[in-house]
């Protein structure tokens, strides 16, 4: 046997074993995201977020019609530290609308973290002369969602606010 039919031989041998090297990564790699993806958040926000979206336009229209206008304003106390949470003021101003004041609503706000809903925590506000104010503790840094919830009555009005802390 010469050198060149060494050569075609040991070329030839190496296939078989790229091929099966080939297909176990990849099986082993789609093994790992079907894990992944069981085992992870599901993402979803509200629990009941089919029957909200079949109300919606009906939900825009109620508050259209009620015409409350609500704003946000949201800002770090002087430094205060509660177990490695930030301590935030949280004052919401709610108006009718003839903007006056709505004293007898109840409002709350939901926190919420956009990625899980694992941090998900309600907070009641005290209304306050002309605002709602309270307190919230957030756990991490980083984005979340304010959802300002205003009830009088029969009626609900949600606002979602977007913050970074």
């Amino acid at each position: 046997m010469d050198n060149t039919t060494k050569k075609k031989t040991s070329q030839r041998s190496i296939w078989p074993y790229a091929i099966i090297a080939f297909f176990t990564i990849v099986i082993t790699v789609n093994l790992w995201f079907i894990y992944t993806a069981l085992k992870s958040d599901d993402g979803l926000v509200d629990k009941d977020y089919y029957a909200k979206g079949i109300l919606y336009n009906k939900t825009l229209e109620d508050e259209a019609t009620l015409g409350w206008q609500i704003s946000l304003a949201f800002g770090k106390t002087s430094g205060e530290v509660l177990k490695g949470e930030a301590s935030n003021d949280i004052a919401v101003k709610v108006l009718d609308k003839d903007n006056s004041s709505l004293k007898d609503a109840t409002v709350r706000v939901v926190l919420m973290r956009p990625a899980t809903d694992s941090y998900d925590k309600e907070f009641p506000l005290e209304f306050n002369g002309a605002l709602h104010k309270g307190g919230l503790f957030i756990p991490l840094s980083g984005f979340w969602d304010i959802k300002v919830i205003v009830e009088r009555g029969d009626s609900i009005v949600e606002r979602i606010f977007r913050v970074k802390v």
